[in-house]
């Protein structure tokens, strides 16, 4: 462990290790101030904002606002209004699938997004994702698609509508339909499996929805995939992106804690 820490600080930019050490729970505020004086900001801003930790950063100002120029501070802080509406804008559409998805008898779960955020930090608006992420059974996939489309969504991906044969076709080869908000800048991703390939989580669908944990949101219990598939699921998500993003390592660390 020595070896890798010191690999990192020796490497590592400055800025890089100044998020790094505002992201822990408890900072050391003497390695803050001795990474302060070398900071660029303009890159620590460029970074934080790259590795979707402003949040994270923010939480801990009162160790920087000091030291942080005024116009990074305020950067950083309308970044993150701007997070939160968003966040209340996807968890009002998250809301709105469920409930016809449920009309409708179809059997789901969500996973990441806002009710991850909710989750690990009793937040929907302290990560930065970027779409609603939801497992259905594939023999559900062509009516739920319909339901989200009625929502004003469109589907992005794939582009062309396809027969019945392709769409038996594109079950094999992917593993979930891309839609975009019609009006707003939302995206949503209906799955039937929760990887391309299956097996790098290697749990099938109808188990991930049979062991889902109900989250309550504004007195609505939607379902979530659980605590040790999600735990599964987000090691098998880092490992492929290989954790170029600072707020996956976050996120899986709260929820090993």
């Amino acid at each position: 462990m020595k070896k890798y820490t010191s690999y990192i600080e020796n490497t590592y930019s400055k800025e890089l290790l100044l998020i790094i050490e505002l992201s822990k729970h408890e900072p050391d505020r003497g390695k803050i101030n001795q990474l302060v004086a070398h900071v660029d900001f303009e890159s620590f801003y460029a970074l934080t904002v790259k590795h979707r930790m402003v949040s994270h950063v923010l939480h801990h100002t009162e160790l920087i606002s000091n030291t942080i120029p005024a116009s990074y501070l305020e950067k950083l802080k309308k970044t993150k209004i701007e997070q939160a509406q968003r966040a209340l804008n996807y968890m009002l559409y998250v809301i709105q699938i469920h409930e016809q998805l449920e009309i409708q008898s179809i059997k789901h779960c969500f996973f990441k997004g806002p009710m991850l955020s909710l989750q690990l930090y009793d937040d929907i608006g302290m990560r930065n994702f970027g779409d609603i992420d939801i497992l259905v059974e594939k023999q559900d996939a062509e009516k739920a698609k319909e339901i989200i489309e009625e929502l004003n969504f469109k589907c992005i991906y794939p582009k062309i509508k396809l027969t019945p044969k392709q769409q038996k076709v594109n079950y094999t080869i992917s593993h979930h339909y891309h839609f975009k908000h019609r009006a707003k800048a939302l995206d949503v991703e209906l799955h039937w499996n929760i990887s391309n390939p299956k097996s790098y989580v290697g749990i099938e669908t109808s188990e991930i929805l049979s062991f889902s944990d109900n989250i309550n949101v504004s007195n609505r219990i939607l379902p979530y995939i659980s605590h040790i598939q999600n735990l599964v699921y987000l090691a098998a998500h880092g490992a492929i992106h290989q954790w170029y993003r600072l707020f996956w390592l976050k996120d899986f660390s709260v929820l090993l804690n």
